[in-house]
């Protein structure tokens, strides 16, 4: 049988089929490394020159294995969802970048005023964790650059 004029057994000789077999096995193992390979998300911590509020350290995961995690959507109209409601200030706050902006500054500050985070998330970084344990209080999430854009944080034990 021929095949583009040439035989099928010079198309499966053993030159022909080791570098075939060395080009598969490479590629999946680069697809499997994207695949499972999780990015490193870095994040710099600004601290407002006024009004600091201190936040108390989470507990250890010895002390509170199931840590509750709100999710928070940043959209091209703004935060999705506007309004979360706690009954514990412990938790792990996570914020996705799906606005389409390449940089945004989230802005966490408690009613009246005192800033408790400020993160700038650089071009690329579209994730924000971190575990907060918040008095109770109201606190209202916003981004720097659009005043429209708002989720409002309540805690009440």
């Amino acid at each position: 049988m021929y095949i583009f004029q040439r035989p099928l057994s010079l198309l499966l000789s053993r030159k022909a089929v080791l570098p075939l077999i060395v080009l598969v096995i490479a590629a999946g193992a680069l697809a499997g490394r994207s695949i499972f390979s999780t990015p490193a998300v870095t994040s710099a911590r600004i601290n407002s020159p006024t009004h600091e509020l201190a936040i108390q350290p989470s507990a250890g995961p010895a002390q509170n294995p199931q840590i509750r995690t709100e999710l928070i959507t940043i959209r091209p109209t703004g935060f999705d969802p506007t309004e979360i409601r706690l009954t514990d200030g412990q938790f792990r706050i996570a914020v996705d970048n799906k606005s389409g902006l390449d940089e945004v500054t989230l802005r966490l500050t408690r009613e009246g005023g005192a800033r408790v985070r400020e993160m700038r998330l650089p071009l690329g970084q579209l994730k924000w964790r971190e575990k907060l344990n918040l008095p109770d209080g109201i606190y209202l999430l916003t981004e720097a650059n659009h005043a429209n854009w708002r989720c409002r944080i309540i805690v009440a034990s």
